[in-house]
C-alpha cells in the first residue's frame, strides 16, 4: 500500500519566481515556437523545486496542473497585513508632507 501525501500549496517566493522566469526566458529564447514545452517546463519548475517531496510520478496531469495554477494564484497574494505601511506606499497618491502629518498625531 502506498503511503498518502497530503500536498499543501504556497505561493512562490520572490527568488523562486524570478528563476522560473529566468527559466521560461532561457526556454523561448531557443524555442519561441514551441508553447507545450514551456507549460511542461512550467509544471516541472514548480513541482520539482516547490513540491520537492510530491509523488508527482503518482500524479495526473490534471493534479500537477492544479498545483500549477493555485501556486501561480498563491504566488499573486499580496500579505497587506504583513507588510507595514503598504497602502500608503502603494497608492503614490499621498505627498510626503500628508505622510508626516499622519505620523505626528
Amino acid at each position: 500500500m502506498s503511503e498518502e501525501y497530503i500536498l499543501e500549496c504556497r505561493g512562490m517566493n520572490f527568488a523562486e519566481y524570478c528563476k522560473l522566469e529566468d527559466l521560461q526566458k532561457e526556454y523561448q529564447s531557443k524555442h519561441p515556437d514551441d508553447k507545450t514545452g514551456l507549460g511542461r517546463l512550467n509544471l516541472n519548475y514548480v513541482m520539482h523545486n516547490i513540491y520537492p517531496d510530491a509523488p508527482v510520478e503518482r500524479m495526473t496531469v490534471g493534479d500537477v496542473s492544479a498545483v500549477f495554477a493555485r501556486t501561480m494564484e498563491l504566488s499573486g497574494i499580496v500579505h497587506e497585513d504583513e507588510i507595514k505601511n503598504l497602502r500608503t506606499a502603494s497608492v503614490g497618491s499621498t505627498s510626503a508632507a500628508d505622510i508626516a502629518k499622519t505620523a505626528a498625531k
